[in-house]
């Protein structure tokens, strides 16, 4: 008896012939060609007939298979398939070199220069939406034998199969085992048949994968999976996915499953229609790995795309008809408003900032920890996803992926929802509109509305009483318990300063506070906390919370004239190069105070210390990336290379933007990081307090002179940290484009920093030579 052999045959498995040598004794069979009759192992024959859906199994006339008949032949061979009565063959040539015949059947091929007598690769395809096919359900099918003039060819299957019915809806399917076998033949999809001892083995010709992934495409027809003859005693699991990579359905067995039957025949295992699967509940919100949870989908929605429904701002309920007639707070745009008011012109004031959830409409509509998203967590959005204008079944709109580590697979979609004016919608389509729970702090008849197409994503405000769609955010308010101001301010008539309260908890939920003066005819203050004194006199600048609960005050004392000569005084501290330091920060009037904080090349304190609302940065393809304006030393960064060709390498402040030299006028600029350096190296610093507050003495080695540098933390966002902790003061020297000079220190340190972007909110100590 010589040895078995076998022929690659691809439908749905893979079918191994083996079969004793004999002599082909036909006359009919030219002596220029060898006929070989194909037949089929009853472990196969069994599992194809009892399974398959034509419940038989047998050859077509023309059917083809590819052939090696040498080792490392560099292309297969193909033969068709004839019939005679109820026998099928293969005619092929004879060659002088030949020494043995490997086949496979359909779409499987071999893979050329791989072959020998004993084992041959095979390229098969892990996904095939088929037709039957001689072998019906089978998926690749394999033979060898080194018997070249053995007449009889048997076929065994050398793949496992999974069936399934996919539905329109359906666009990727994903199967794996529960315990995460090797299922799939490798990177490349090879498998590797081998044949030894009488028996056929079936392996990956690669690294195997846990997985299997079909793109159906949205197809609605039967679909096949080849996998490898494995168990799997936890069961399967089958995933199936939207156009837009959402899971929809599963399908999920924790029996155990062995896709080699009782007879050795491997199994086809039928999944079934998808559309008679049970859809996937999706878990409303998403995390994106930011403060909040935002949900998938908007209020008065079921799916992403749908628009859902529309509120007025503080409306809990949608309306036929939007207009300042029956909105809810007042029915003129200049008021009066009933509540969130900032300004005694537009109604009472009460200081609030942001909805209360009985006025939320996601809260309202949903419960639990869902809300509006205050305009912060909106612009914490916009700064850590990227945003691709898109469609999703058709409707166009944004699709925001985050940008966070771990967490850059999750998304959510927002549609182009446009907005109800009167009973009239507009921009469906093409912009999208929703609300924040924030109102505007310059226009009492506005709330903050991002507002989205597909060149920008702007935050904008609308009419309060516009229809705008609400997509909630999951997170638990954590109220203000503190808010910390400095207790008194001294200031010139005339002059500005500015208050930077501290609100605690560090993780309140709503972290802006607003301002307002016990008298405007001796001081006034901005939304920002800038105090301008009017008259002499004594007045009370209260902070509120952005909910009204919490309060606290500063006692100003406005003067005529500044006790210091000339309204800034400077120390010379004996350096080398003769530089005097003033005793005071820009924005302060006394050594101990903080003063303002500016971004570095900016001349005014500003609300948001951030990359997008900084001087000198344009910011282009939709907010995801920025070119510098002015103070630019890298091409690849520069606004203006189209126009004017190269940077303005400029690496020191011109005094037009210098803080001190603008604030402060005379010879007064900002120190650059030599004159910084200086400083360090020619002193001594002390951490100290002055009157109560935090900071560094730094005292001449030279002389007995000093000055106090206050612990005045830093501005982020609208984020005042590390105060009394920790002092940042800029220098005037450019470090790159994207950072500038500064220094820092804390109760155990005092160091130089060239690493912080150029938006941060720092302090400013003048010199002057």
């Amino acid at each position: 008896m010589k040895r078995l052999f076998k022929l690659l045959a691809l439908a749905i498995f893979v079918v191994v012939a083996a079969s004793c040598a004999k002599e082909i004794q036909s006359d009919s069979v030219s002596d220029l060609f060898r006929r070989y009759d194909l037949s089929f192992s009853e472990p196969t024959k069994t599992e194809l007939s009892g399974t398959g859906s034509k419940r038989s199994v047998s050859w077509n006339e023309g059917d083809g298979i590819k052939y090696y008949t040498q080792p490392n032949q560099s292309n297969a061979a193909a033969a068709s398939v004839s019939l005679s009565g109820d026998k099928a063959y293969v005619t092929i040539p004879r060659g002088r070199s030949d020494e043995f015949i490997n086949a496979v059947y359909g779409a499987a091929q071999l893979k050329s220069s791989t072959s020998i007598a004993d084992c041959m690769y095979v390229s098969s395809p892990v996904k095939s939406n088929q037709s039957y096919t001689s072998f019906a359900e089978a998926h690749v099918c394999a033979a060898f034998s080194d018997d070249i003039e053995n007449p009889n060819l048997q076929f065994h299957n050398a793949a496992a199969v999974l069936k399934f019915t996919s539905a329109a809806s359906v666009h990727k399917v994903v199967f794996s085992g529960n315990n995460g076998e090797i299922v799939s033949a490798g990177t490349n999809g090879d498998l590797k048949i081998s044949y030894a001892d009488g028996r056929l083995s079936v392996a990956s010709a690669s690294t195997g994968g846990t997985s299997v992934t079909v793109a159906t495409n949205g197809v609605e027809s039967d679909f096949y999976i080849a996998v490898l003859p494995v168990s799997y005693p936890a069961g399967i699991s089958v995933d199936c996915y939207d156009e837009n990579d959402e899971l929809i359905f599963t399908k999920k067995t924790g029996r155990a499953i062995n896709m080699v039957s009782v007879h050795g025949g491997l199994k086809i295992l039928n999944l079934g229609n998808m559309q008679e699967w049970t859809p996937v509940s999706l878990p409303v919100e998403v995390d994106l790995g930011l403060s909040v949870k935002w949900a998938r989908y908007n209020v008065g929605a079921t799916r992403p795309e749908e628009y859902g429904d529309y509120f007025a701002w503080g409306e809990t309920s949608p309306k036929s008809e939007y207009k300042w007639g029956n909105y809810s707070y007042g029915t003129a745009k200049n008021g009066p408003f009933s509540e969130y008011v900032l300004d005694a012109n537009y109604g009472t004031v009460d200081h609030k900032t942001v909805l209360d959830l009985e006025d939320d409409a996601a809260h309202a509509a949903w419960g639990n920890d869902w809300r509006m998203p205050s305009k912060e967590e909106w612009e914490e959005l916009k700064s850590n996803c990227t945003w691709t204008w898109t469609t999703m079944n058709g409707v166009p709109g944004y699709k925001v992926t985050s940008r966070k580590s771990g967490y850059t697979a999750n998304f959510i979609f927002l549609p182009a929802n446009g907005m109800l004016s009167g009973s009239s919608v507009s921009d469906v389509g093409t912009v999208g509109n929703y609300w924040t729970s924030s109102i505007s702090a310059d226009y009492p008849y506005y709330a903050i509305s991002p507002y989205l197409d597909s060149s920008s994503k702007s935050s904008g405000n609308c009419y309060r009483y516009f229809g705008l769609g609400v997509r909630p955010v999951q997170g638990e308010v954590v109220p203000v318990s503190t808010i910390d101001v400095s207790p008194t301010l001294e200031i010139v008539v005339g002059k500005t300063a500015a208050l930077w309260a501290s609100v605690q908890p560090a993780n309140a939920t709503y972290k802006n506070v607003t301002w307002s003066s016990s008298d405007e005819s001796i001081a006034t203050v901005s939304v920002n906390g800038k105090v301008t004194a009017v008259s002499v006199g004594m007045v009370t600048i209260t902070a509120y919370s952005a909910d009204a609960t919490k309060t606290t005050g500063c006692e100003v004392k406005v003067k005529e004239t500044a006790t210091i000569p000339n309204g800034h005084d400077y120390v010379d501290l004996g350096l080398p190069s003769g530089l005097k330091w003033a005793t005071m920060n820009v924005g302060a009037i006394k050594p101990e105070e903080y003063g303002n904080y500016f971004a570095w090349g900016e001349i005014e304190p500003q609300e948001y210390y951030l990359p997008t609302s900084y001087k000198w940065y344009k910011w282009y393809n939709n907010g995801e990336g920025y070119k510098v304006t002015k103070y630019c030393i890298d091409m690849s960064l520069w606004a203006f290379a189209d126009s004017t060709g190269s940077p303005d390498f400029k690496d020191v402040l011109d005094l037009e933007d210098d803080a001190a030299r603008v604030n402060w006028g005379g010879s007064w600029r900002m120190p650059t990081d030599a004159e910084w350096t200086e400083l360090r190296e020619n002193c001594t610093w002390t951490w100290t307090t002055l009157n109560g507050v935090n900071g560094r003495l730094v005292a001449s080695k030279t002389n007995s002179n000093s000055i106090f540098l206050p612990a005045a933390g830093y501005r982020y966002g609208t984020s005042l940290i590390a105060v009394g902790s920790w002092g940042y003061y800029w220098s005037s020297s450019l470090h790159n484009s994207d950072s500038a000079y500064n220094f820092y220190f804390d109760s155990g340190n005092v160091n130089r920093n060239r690493d912080r972007g150029r938006y941060y909110g720092y302090s400013v100590r003048p010199v002057t030579e």
